[in-house]
């Protein structure tokens, strides 16, 4: 049986999961890119994870990724 990690445990993890996969977290207000700019750099944002509120994300795994995908993912990358 799989045990599904909080929101709080897949924080933590997506922290271990964007640096092991080399992408970059950049401390930067969303507000101040255009959305043509955060489309050119791949900027996902992920507003339900607390702990990455006030960050942008950037990289592009997909290009387009909602954070319950992300969310998804880390949890196939860590429960397998």
């Amino acid at each position: 049986m799989t045990i599904r990690p909080t929101m709080e445990q897949a924080c933590d993890r997506l922290g271990r999961y964007y640096s092991e996969v080399a992408l970059v977290k950049v401390e930067v207000d969303p507000a101040h890119l255009t959305k043509e700019e955060m489309q050119k750099i791949g900027v996902m944002r992920v507003p339900q994870l607390k702990f990455y509120s006030h960050h942008v994300l950037v990289g592009a795994i997909t290009g387009q990724a909602t954070p319950s995908d992300i969310y998804e993912k880390i949890i196939s990358t860590y429960t397998t």
